[in-house]
């Protein structure tokens, strides 16, 4: 299109010229527009508007050149933008007004989790609900469960045996220089007399200095935050230290003494320290709660004697940290002062004080009337806790342990279950036995030894209450186990596919046997269940293929689902008439010919809850002390074997 540029035309006078000039004939569309703008220059000429110009010229110069298309978009305040100008106007209209309500969508259904089978008081119809104890899977139809499954996979092949880590150091300490038979190359040490510090190089024990510096009184080198009491006293926390390695409080500040560590003075949840060891001055009398929670680099920190309050949580979390020593002088202590696997807790005092309550180590390992100095054999760090001898941790590695009754003379009466994990033949698991007296307790937490195929015999020494998760799973060796009476609980899968486990002896401290205990313990022919026991959990014997019998103690209430599922040899069971419920499949593929001696009525037996319509049990014989008159199944104890009475 074209348009005017010097002599000013209206644009609808401008337009009649374009329609005159595509309307004229077709033959000689031209012959008009040339007319009618001659016309026009002809016009001008007589008036003047138009000097010194040819027709062509004057018809040149009101032909504009070629326009363009605009580029027209939204720019980011929200305005139109025109080849890149704003026009001031927002693209966004008003608001318009509100729609109409749209129609209820349908109701949403849930995934529901428990421990057993869902009740009909649980979930709506569509819902689903997953059995944590079996993984069995659900849906709710017609306010009935209706199980559609499992959806646990199959056991996993074995993984890649990774590649070894390297030996860890320890922060040892002691009164006086260390002797050369202490510790091992790399270890460290602190000297509580001088506060010097030692590192063993060539197997000797080199000083690198002291920790803790000159007294602090009225300077704040290290940028320690300080808190004024309404004492007069102060109270620190950390400040801007968490960067320092090694933290010296100061026993005064501004001429005023410092006596407590300020609640999550030193905490390091959110920003990590970086602090290795810290010493507290004998001014000090109290340990906020949270004081040093999380201070994961943290190895050593001293508790003087002046201490008489530690709050709760005040160490909780400090995963370096592998000793500390509490002197009697503490008589308040909060709960859950310490956590992990691998801290030994010395204390002065020769047993816990009343006030301090139970949970105040979250089952760390403590010595009593210990001051945490380190004794050293060619083979074991101890300590010497009432005259008698406690084991800390084994210098030497073999495949197999055995740990002594006597050390340097001194009877050994503990023994540090953790320091079992820092050997090699934990770390590659290639250990193969581990023997330990009946004289000997185990402190702390027994550590998991799942997978160690080369693993033959454990005993489990006398102290430990109860067994993880998982401990023994996939020791496809293990022939022998010896459980202490002071077991109360076996978790879930602790032993499970141990293959080669031929028998298992429950102590009668035990109370519950968790799901899974025994699955796949594919050689185990017998077992014996205490009388302690009350439940039997979800698929505990399932698959024991070499189980031929089994009794159940007067004392369960409970067989859960899948418990004997697939004991494909086991041939009679005894019920006692205590049991109130059996769960799905419970004996599902034991023998065919499998009897059941239940040691009720058949009344009584119609009373069980059973989940399956189908017990898959052969024959079921009811329990007659004397010769029965009536027709049917019974049995009695003949020197203490079940024996069926012939009518």
């Amino acid at each position: 299109m074209k348009r005017f540029s010097k002599t000013i035309i209206s644009l609808a006078f401008l337009g009649m010229l374009f329609s005159i000039a595509s309307c004229g004939s077709s033959e000689t569309p031209m012959s008009d527009f040339e007319r009618k703008t001659r016309d026009i220059y002809e016009s001008g000429l007589r008036d003047g508007s138009i000097k010194e110009q040819t027709y062509e010229e004057w018809l040149n110069s009101i032909m504009g050149q070629d326009g363009h298309t605009p580029v027209v978009n939204i720019g980011s305040n929200g305005n139109w933008f025109i080849d890149g100008v704003d026009t001031g106007i927002s693209a966004r209209g008003p608001q318009g007004e509100t729609g109409p309500q749209g129609e209820p969508g349908k109701d949403g259904t849930s995934v529901i989790t428990g421990s057993g089978e869902p009740t009909s008081a649980t979930g709506e119809n569509g819902d689903s609900y997953i059995n944590l104890d079996n993984w069995d899977f659900y849906i709710k139809v017609n306010n009935a469960w209706v199980k559609q499954g499992n959806i646990k996979g199959s056991q996993g092949e074995q993984g890649i045996q990774g590649v070894p880590g390297q030996d860890g150091t320890s922060m040892l300490n002691g009164s006086g220089v260390p002797s050369t038979e202490l510790g091992k190359e790399g270890d460290s040490y602190i000297d509580l007399e001088t506060w010097n510090y030692y590192v063993k190089e060539d197997k000797k024990w080199v000083l690198k200095g002291n920790i803790k510096g000159e007294d602090l009184t009225d300077d704040n080198p290290q940028q320690l935050d300080f808190y004024l009491t309404d004492n007069n006293t102060y109270y620190v926390g950390k400040g801007n230290s968490s960067l320092l390695s090694n933290v010296v409080i100061p026993s005064s500040y501004n001429g005023l003494p410092v006596t407590g560590i300020i609640k999550m003075g030193f905490d390091s949840n959110i920003y990590k320290s970086m602090t290795k060891t810290i010493y507290i001055p004998d001014t000090v009398t109290s340990i906020g709660e949270q004081a040093f929670q999380y201070c994961s680099s943290l190895t050593f920190i001293n508790i003087p004697d002046s201490v008489t309050s530690i709050g709760s949580y005040a160490f909780y979390n400090c995963t370096s940290l592998t000793s500390i020593t509490i002197p009697d002088s503490v008589s308040q202590m909060g709960g859950s002062v310490f956590s992990g696997d691998n801290i030994i807790i010395y204390c002065k005092n020769s047993y816990k004080p009343e006030e301090w309550p139970t949970n105040w180590n979250s089952g760390c390992a403590v010595i009593w009337g210990c001051d945490g100095t380190i004794h050293s054999t060619d083979e074991y760090e101890y300590v010497v806790a009432s005259g008698k001898a406690i084991i800390t941790s084994i210098k030497y590695d073999s495949a197999s342990i055995s740990i002594p009754e006597i050390i340097d003379g001194y009877a050994v009466s503990q023994f540090n279950l953790s320091s079992l994990t820092f050997l090699n033949a934990y770390k590659e698991k290639t250990l193969i036995s581990f023997d330990i007296p009946d004289s000997v307790e185990g402190i702390g937490q027994l550590p998991t030894f799942e997978s160690f195929e080369h693993l033959n015999s454990f005993k489990i020494p006398n102290g430990v209450t109860s067994i993880g998760d998982l401990t023994f799973s996939n020791c496809s060796s293990l022939t022998s186990i010896t459980i202490p009476d002071t077991v109360t609980s076996i978790g879930r899968q602790p032993f499970q596919y141990c293959s080669s486990l031929t028998s298992i002896i429950i102590p009668d401290s035990v109370t519950s046997i968790g799901s899974y205990a025994f699955q796949y313990c594919s050689s185990l022919t017998s077992i014996i269940i205490p009388d302690s026991v009350t439940s039997i959990g979800s698929s505990a014997f399932q698959y024991c293929s070499s189980l031929t019998s089994i009794i159940i103690p007067d004392s369960v209430t409970l067989i859960s689902s899948y418990a004997f599922q697939y004991c494909s040899s086991l041939t009679s069971i005894i019920i006692p008439d205590s049991v109130t419920s059996i769960g799905y499949h419970a004996f599902e593929g034991c023998s065919s010919k499998m009897i059941c001696y239940y040691a009720g009525n058949s009344d009584e037996w119609n009373t069980i809850s059973k989940s399956d319509n189908y017990i898959y049990i052969y024959k079921i014989y009811f329990y007659s002390e004397t010769e029965p008159t009536e027709e049917g199944n019974y049995w009695h104890y003949v020197d203490g074997v079940p024996a069926v009475w012939e009518i």
